[in-house]
């Protein structure tokens, strides 16, 4: 490798972690823009469960795992932003 032009092989492993990270955030944007676009918002919460949220994505052309990938990428920052808006609550 020393001395070649081109990738090094570090360098391609996070080409194909950029990749996959892109193809999630395509899919969090998918379905959470087919949720704002249902009738009544059909939105997530910090409190929707699993089984709530694959009861609204239903009729998402999606996998059921990839569903529920984003599913777990998109709860944990519901939390986050709970625990913030907390935090700047009781700092008042």
């Amino acid at each position: 490798m020393l001395g070649q032009s081109g990738s090094n092989q570090l360098e391609l492993f996070w080409d194909v972690v950029d990749g996959l990270d892109r193809e999630l955030d395509s899919r969090v944007d998918h379905v959470l823009d087919a949720l704002d676009d249902k009738e009544g918002g059909g939105g997530v919460t910090v409190d929707t469960t699993e089984e709530d949220f694959m009861k609204k994505v239903q009729g998402i052309k999606m996998g059921k795992e990839e569903l529920l990938e984003v599913y777990h990428t998109v709860r944990p920052s519901f939390f986050r932003t709970r625990l913030i808006f907390t935090e700047r609550i009781a700092s008042r």
